[in-house]
């Protein structure tokens, strides 16, 4: 983000124990052009919302306004933006995230799998190779575990923040991964707010929806597909106002009488 984006006024009227996040009347502003204007936020502790709109209205933008505090947030509040960025294995910091949890979990099962397979006498179906085998399984749960790995430090992570950011995190991963992450998002009981064109994945995930639209924030209740529902009936009704002024504002042209 250009480092000349600049919030402008902006109010925060939260104390210092509440965990929601209100901030009324701020804007927000680019070298040639406004991104906000006169905007209103709440995000609500425990809920899971995600921001959409049109490419380059600002709402990477106002991730990282968040995160970095420019837009005001409690202080008892942390914060975590994790973005589209990729770590030093070309993989992005979530997909290490995911892939740390898939590889745990996979040697879990095959330790499950091996102990399963020792009967009671101490035979088992591998012979003198079963204990050189859980050894070796054993040293790699407590790396895994210990998080002193590149990817599991990233899984722990996300085990902290009171508000979650998550720039486009379904980005270079596979349906598996996208999968585990919708699963693992559901269950998240802090505040989440997501950028994501994956439709799929906002209407698993999200129970509102944040649309940044001409330089303000609306909410809408519901996942993506009620919010492309609310949206539409919301444009209808702003058309046929509009219809009704024209026809006023001509009525008034040819009378002579004023608006």
């Amino acid at each position: 983000m250009d480092g000349r984006v600049l919030v402008l006024e902006g109010l925060d009227e939260a104390g210092a124990n509440v965990k929601d996040i209100t901030i009324d009347h701020f804007s927000v502003a680019a070298p040639g052009r406004e991104l906000l204007k006169n905007a209103s936020l709440k995000i609500s502790h425990g809920k899971r919302y995600g921001l959409v709109g049109s490419n380059g209205v600002g709402k990477s933008t106002l991730l990282k306004l968040l995160a970095w505090r420019k837009i005001p947030v409690p202080k008892n509040i942390d914060v975590l933006l994790v973005e589209q960025e990729v770590v030093g294995d070309d993989k992005t910091a979530l997909a290490a995230v995911v892939a740390a949890n898939e590889e745990l979990l996979k040697v879990r099962q095959e330790v499950a799998y091996l102990h399963d397979s020792i009967s009671d006498d101490g035979d088992d179906l591998y012979g003198n190779d079963v204990g050189e085998k859980l050894g070796e399984l054993y040293e790699k749960l407590q790396i895994l575990g210990s998080g002193t790995a590149e990817a599991c430090a990233s899984k722990i992570w996300l085990g902290w923040p009171s508000l979650l950011l998550l720039d486009e995190p379904t980005n270079h991963l596979d349906l598996r991964a996208v999968f585990w992450l919708e699963e693992y998002l559901c269950r998240w009981r802090k505040t989440l707010l997501v950028v994501s064109h994956d439709r799929d994945f906002l209407n698993t995930v999200c129970g509102e929806i944040i649309h940044l639209h001409d330089l303000k924030l609306y909410v809408y209740r519901g996942n993506f597909d009620d919010f492309q529902s609310g949206y539409g009936q919301r444009r209808k009704e702003m058309n046929k106002k509009f219809e009704i002024y024209e026809q006023l504002m001509k009525a008034a042209k040819r009378t002579g009488n004023p608006f």
